[in-house]
């Protein structure tokens, strides 16, 4: 996503914004970073010196709010650098997501980053114990489409990448409750993912998945029942999210309403022949749906 909206900036900031102090080579965590230890007042302080620097933004950024400038003419005001950071600070320690609404015009008109910037959902939840060994996600919801979705995060840490290599071949029972024709008892998965998200805590003898779906349930009642499920991520959060999507598929809680939507992104194989079989027949039935977005070529395809 950050790659995307370093290319919607680049298509409008001869024309609008100037030149913004983000490359499309840093790293996401680098713009804006997630980690539990910063206050709210830190995490702003850390995003304003990430997108903008003094040596690439004037004290006049009028080109740079358009429509708060236009709105601003009538009474001679000039929007100023310090006034912007001050906006995006402030937005950032309330919670107020409409106080970012102005980004909209930072990037090209329907593009995929203007489309984030305008959505109105809002992260509930978030757990990010990097680096300590846990699968990071975070939970949104979007009260004007009654969504909730959920997030995975792709390989960072260590242990990240021990469960992506671990290419051993789990057998577990197939979780499709319904018959078809051909319906194998049980499916073969990825070891490292399925133990990801399967394996029984040794401190709590639960297993992640249960924790990640029953909060996803718990947030959904915001709507009451008539919700629907999203579920995504890249690479490994990929996989993690085409694994989840097909057992969330077999829970009645999440397809009351409608499927359950899986959009991957650079995922690997996560399953063998009777787990393709499996997760066809669920969308046939319409309880799941999966757009699976790779490169060509890639090595998961």
């Amino acid at each position: 996503w950050h790659s995307r909206m370093a290319q919607d900036i680049d298509v409008v900031r001869s024309k609008q914004i100037g030149r913004l102090g983000v490359s499309s080579n840093e790293e996401p965590e680098r713009i804006c970073k997630t980690n539990r230890a910063e206050q709210p007042r830190g995490i702003a302080q850390s995003l304003k010196r990430s997108i903008f620097s003094s040596r690439n933004v004037g004290s006049d950024t009028s080109d740079l709010l358009p429509s708060i400038v236009e709105a601003s003419v009538a009474k001679k005001k000039i929007i100023t650098e310090k006034e912007l950071l001050d906006s995006l600070e402030e937005a950032t320690i309330t919670r107020d997501d409409s106080r970012l609404d102005f980004m909209a015009n930072f990037f090209k008109e329907n593009s995929v980053s203007q489309l984030t910037v305008m959505k109105k959902a809002r992260v509930v939840w978030m757990n990010d114990w990097y680096p300590l060994q846990d699968c990071t996600y975070a939970i949104s919801l979007d009260e004007e489409k009654k969504e909730v979705m959920v997030v995975f995060r792709g390989a960072r840490t260590q242990m990240d990448w021990r469960h992506a290599r671990d290419f051993k071949v789990h057998k577990t029972t197939n979780p499709v409750k319904e018959d078809f024709e051909g319906k194998p008892s049980h499916i073969k998965l990825h070891s490292g993912f399925f133990n990801y998200l399967f394996r029984l805590r040794k401190d709590t003898n639960t297993r992640k998945y249960d924790e990640i779906a029953n909060k996803l349930y718990y947030y959904g009642q915001e709507f009451g029942e008539d919700f629907s499920l999203v579920v995504t991520g890249h690479s490994l959060g990929g996989a993690l999210s085409t694994l989840f999507g097909f057992y969330a598929s077999t829970d009645e809680r999440f397809t009351k309403r409608t499927y359950v939507r899986v959009i991957s992104f650079g995922s690997p194989m996560v399953g063998g022949c009777k787990f393709a079989d499996s997760f066809r027949y669920q969308e046939k039935i319409g309880k799941l749906r999966h757009a699976r977005i790779h490169n060509n070529r890639d090595v998961g395809e």
